[in-house]
């Protein structure tokens, strides 16, 4: 005779994901406005970029595609500390 007993489901372990936290101060309400509406996009595709390419994507690929990204990162971030200096700049200077 079939047993009718739905097999008992494994309870699986807590996926791990690795996290680093920093706080900043935004001193800025349209910076704090863009940071609400695009923080959480750009988390998810730097974690599909990062991650799941690696699983599903060819190697070379996914190496041209990281040092595409990396350089754009690293262009904004350029900029973004030209803008900070700029502004330090005006700042500092009585108008």
């Amino acid at each position: 005779m079939a047993d009718n007993t739905a097999p008992e489901k494994t309870s699986r372990p807590a996926i791990s994901r690795p996290v680093f936290e920093r706080s900043i101060k935004i001193h800025s309400e349209q910076a704090i406005r863009v940071i609400r509406r695009s923080f959480g996009r750009l988390i998810r595709s730097h974690y599909a970029i990062d991650v799941t390419l690696r699983i599903v994507g060819h190697e070379q690929a996914i190496d041209d595609v990281e040092g595409i990204v990396s350089k754009m990162i690293g262009d904004c971030a350029e900029q973004l500390q030209q803008e900070k200096a700029r502004l330090g700049v005006c700042l500092t200077y009585p108008t």
